[in-house]
């Protein structure tokens, strides 16, 4: 079963945030482990993926997510998540990690999933 966890069910849309957690996933990252929010209408779910990847509705093309690399098995790391505008910015131990340009604005909900892994 897919493990999701939490974070914050009450984004609301046009506003900024800084979501901040300290993970650690047991195995390389892999597919559909990562975080993700909804689109604007709490409908569709956007993801950015611990292997690198990203997907959804609400992000225009030219997302970058290097994430992958800078997270290893069963060491903890800081993430931060933020929104400023209709910008995602990702770090990860303070390191830039990725960002991503919004055609509409997160709301709801943003969790952790963690796929095939297990968050420690």
């Amino acid at each position: 079963p897919e493990v999701t966890l939490w974070s914050s069910s009450g984004l609301l849309p046009e506003g900024d945030f800084k979501i901040q957690a300290r993970l650690s996933i047991s195995e390389n990252p892999t597919a559909a482990s990562g975080f993700y929010f909804h689109d604007e209408h709490g409908l569709q779910e956007n993801y950015f993926d611990f292997d690198g990847k990203v997907h959804g509705p609400s992000l225009e093309q030219g997302s970058k997510n290097m994430m992958n690399s800078l997270i290893h098995p069963n060491e903890p790391f800081d993430l931060e998540v933020s929104k400023k505008n209709s910008i995602i910015s990702i770090f990860v131990n303070g390191v830039e990690a990725g960002n991503a340009k919004l055609k509409d604005h997160p709301s709801r909900q943003f969790g952790f999933r963690a796929g095939k892994n297990t968050f420690l």
